[in-house]
């Protein structure tokens, strides 16, 4: 499917979550597709030393490799019915949305791999922090939520072609649509 995207939703206190987020009929289906993969990589690399980032490189090309099959079956099973099949898949309308902001990477890098961030407030209070860990799941995040979401959408970020990173907007972020 072409109308989706990852990211990973990011927790102090319990394991973070990786989801396919699909935009279907006006709403956002997030389908949990992997949990806190990236660390096992990180903690060998930065605890075995040189024999550690080889074997992180071995251990994240697998882990690759596994996501990219998932996200194959997820893709081909309609985000209506994947959202009943696990507890933490999730179907958000655009209406529960009351405001929502795509923002450039955190300065703390407690959370992996990450090109920007995704901060949405539901009309109940709860709120969801997410983070792209891919360029590319950023700038199509970037193509596909502004028209669903209008001016409950903040987008806060530009693309900086010296860095070759999303950076804060100069002129500071603003309603789109």
């Amino acid at each position: 499917m072409s109308d989706a995207f990852n990211t990973r939703a990011v927790y102090t206190w319990k394991p973070d979550r990786l989801y396919r987020v699909y935009i279907s009929s006006g709403q956002l289906y997030f389908i949990r597709i992997g949990g806190q993969g990236y660390a096992l990589a990180q903690a060998l690399e930065l605890q075995l030393g040189p024999f550690g980032q080889m074997l992180g490189r071995s251990v994240q090309q697998r882990s690759d490799e596994k996501l990219r099959k998932r996200v194959e079956e997820a893709d081909r099973i309609p985000p209506e019915i994947r959202v009943r099949e696990h507890a933490h898949n999730l179907r958000i309308g655009v209406e529960q949305i009351a405001d929502s902001a795509i923002l450039p990477p955190g300065r703390m890098a407690s959370h992996g791999p990450r090109f920007g961030r995704w901060n949405i407030g539901l009309r109940d209070g709860s709120e969801f922090k997410l983070q792209f860990e891919g360029l590319g799941e950023m700038q199509h995040a970037l193509e596909l939520l502004p028209p669903l979401l209008g001016n409950r959408l903040v987008v806060d970020v530009q693309w900086d072609e010296l860095l070759g990173q999303f950076v804060k907007r100069a002129e500071g972020g603003g309603p789109v649509g």
